[in-house]
């Protein structure tokens, strides 16, 4: 491998540390979205204490449905219609790319930084790190490899949020569907029991990025060791590179034998190869919040 495929490769694998440090860094603290989803926790609590104002109108008992029942009623579907298209905004924020003229959003940013970082692990591998953990390559190579894993974790973590506020839209949007006839006695009941699914939903994508920010802030350290290490170990992967092949650090020049050499077709007879993901990371835990990310 030439030193210019060398310069490349190393590159692509800093690019893609730093950005993953950007990347947990947005989803470590994101404002606008906290600030909506509070709204729409509160908006939900007001639906439901709503159905008090519905239940002061019925008359179960086939007599005449007063007004202001209807009134109360169509009032609360209004709430609700607004509620599902401001959570329906609320999930796009998380996964605008560049493309939909929105800033980028976290679980957006995340996934491209996850895709990086085992283009990084691919890379990382050309050059020969695999098994080499003294080697300059190698101990990038465990660095980068740790950053995937709580990027990962993030990344799964927050698609669970969307997800469930996705649930949440879903009810709100499906919220005037099989309620009771006006005047069967039902109406708030009903409001109460479908108010209170959609703020499990919300609770549920609250908690999880709870668990999301802990986990980035318990693995701070980790993540800002592979930034500050990167440079450092490029740069003495370039240089032995540069040198002539008897010079090479011992290591260092088996790897890079082993990545410019590979088994000559005769040898490789009944030889296959596969490729096996890494176990999936363990869940990120939300203040920097829980995703224990548990890696």
């Amino acid at each position: 491998m030439d030193k210019d495929e060398v310069a490349g490769r190393t590159a692509q694998i800093v690019r893609a540390l730093t950005e993953a440090d950007a990347a947990l860094r947005q989803a470590l603290s994101d404002p606008e979205f906290d600030q909506q989803l509070g709204r729409a926790v509160t908006a939900v609590d007001r639906v439901y204490e709503s159905a008090a104002e519905v239940a002061r109108f019925e008359q179960p008992g086939g007599g005449e449905v007063d007004r202001r029942l209807v009134h109360a009623q169509q009032e609360t579907q209004r709430q609700v219609d607004r509620i599902a298209s401001n959570l329906g905004h609320l999930r796009r924020s998380l996964e605008a790319t560049h493309d939909s003229g929105q800033p980028r959003g976290t679980l957006a940013v995340l996934q491209d930084s996850r895709a990086k970082l085992r283009t990084a692990m691919e890379n990382v591998e050309a050059l020969g790190g695999s098994g080499q953990e003294k080697s300059p390559v190698g101990a990038l190579g465990k660095h980068v490899e740790k950053v995937k894993q709580i990027v990962e974790g993030a990344a799964a973590d927050v698609q669970r949020v969307a997800d469930r506020l996705e649930d949440a839209r879903r009810g709100a949007s499906r919220f005037g569907e099989g309620l009771p006839r006006l005047g069967s006695g039902e109406v708030a009941r009903t409001i109460r029991s479908k108010s209170e699914q959609m703020g499990t939903s919300l609770a549920s994508a609250r908690q999880g990025m709870t668990r999301v920010r802990t986990a980035i802030g318990q693995n701070e350290k980790p993540v800002d060791a592979a930034v500050e290490a990167a440079p450092g170990l490029v740069e003495k992967i370039t240089a032995e590179a540069e040198k002539p092949a008897a010079g090479l650090d011992p290591e260092l020049a088996k790897s890079m034998q082993a990545a410019t050499n590979p088994t000559p077709q005769s040898q490789q007879a009944g030889e296959q190869v596969s490729y096996q993901e890494p176990a999936p990371a363990s869940r990120l835990q939300l203040s920097r919040p829980d995703t224990g990310v548990q890696l």
